[in-house]
């Protein structure tokens, strides 16, 4: 209608028709996994109900209900809290450093640089996440780290 092209960089033989036919399937995948996902729901419920012990795959912990607990919200400000704290002890290893740059009057970009060609370790590196950006300083984090700091 519009005499537009579309082009996916990760699979250029997908065409108009290709991607029509993979929407299709996708959304039929989703309703798969909803359904999936409800009738293992009800499951654990019927089991609760009927009083049956229910053991969590992953965690292998105990379930004995399921939903929000009362008290989610402090959950939330405990667990940011608890990321704070550890976002600081992260910052703090490399702060002298940044801060040295700072006074040398290198800006977050050229910042960023030294800290790669130095390798030094990056937040994600000392957190064990596990990101495709793993080890590689960015003017945003050191933009981050010097907010934080300033705080």
């Amino acid at each position: 209608m519009h005499d537009m092209t579309i082009a996916v960089a990760d699979d250029p033989t997908i065409s108009k028709g290709s991607l029509h036919v993979l929407s299709a399937a996708a959304d039929i995948q989703r309703k798969r996994v909803a359904e999936t996902s409800k009738a293992a729901l009800d499951n654990i419920k019927r089991k609760l109900d009927a009083g049956e012990e229910v053991i969590a795959k992953r965690s292998g912990r105990k379930v004995d209900k399921l939903g929000l607990h009362k008290d989610i919200s402090k959950s939330g400000k405990l667990g940011n809290q608890a990321q704070a704290k550890l976002a600081a002890e992260r910052d703090a290893e490399v702060w002298p450093i940044i801060e040295r740059y700072l006074t040398e009057g290198l800006g977050y970009n050229a910042i960023a640089r030294q800290l790669n060609l130095t390798e030094t370790p990056t937040p994600n590196d000392k957190a064990r996440y596990k990101r495709d950006t793993l080890g590689v300083w960015y003017a945003s984090t050191v933009r981050n780290i010097v907010l934080r700091r300033s705080k």
